[in-house]
């Protein structure tokens, strides 16, 4: 992942801005789409909440949010995600592969409910091509479940 990307001045400071303490599942630069810009941030996944944090020295969190308040994930490309919160709404673009943050949103969502599914989870899930999704419930040792007519929902 990209992970690798991130100096070790900078790991050392969001770690310091999200707290030692806490333990990170993902850290990943992302490009954030402002109204008529876009900035460079760091994606925290924790494993409850997502963290937004400055890709400066001294980092700082930005805005964070409970991945239970997560209302809808959307993913028309590999390299692009929007995250829908009941405050705010994130348009991110990754040079790294966006499946692998759904995966891991997906897994935490999992830890924090077993018995459901992560996709069942999101109030609205996007993805397009819609073939990105079998490898997703794969990943997250789900079955695909038949339909009314035998194909896979």
């Amino acid at each position: 992942m990209e992970e690798a990307s991130l100096s070790t001045e900078l790991t050392d400071s969001v770690l310091e801005a999200v707290g030692r303490g806490l333990k990170i599942e993902l850290k990943i630069k992302v490009q954030l789409e402002l109204k008529d810009k876009v900035e460079t941030w760091v994606l925290v996944l924790a494993p409850h909440r997502l963290f937004l944090l400055s890709a400066r020295v001294p980092s700082k969190v930005e805005q964070w949010f409970s991945l239970l308040d997560l209302q809808e994930l959307s993913s028309t490309t590999p390299t692009q995600l929007s995250l829908d919160f009941d405050r705010s709404r994130w348009g991110l673009r990754s040079v790294g592969d966006v499946d692998d943050v759904i995966a891991h949103i997906g897994f935490a969502l999992r830890r924090i409910c077993p018995a459901a599914a992560p996709a069942k989870l999101f109030k609205k899930l996007i993805l397009k091509p819609v073939e990105r999704m079998a490898p997703l419930l794969e990943r997250w040792g789900i079955a695909q479940e038949l339909g009314p007519c035998g194909q896979k929902t």
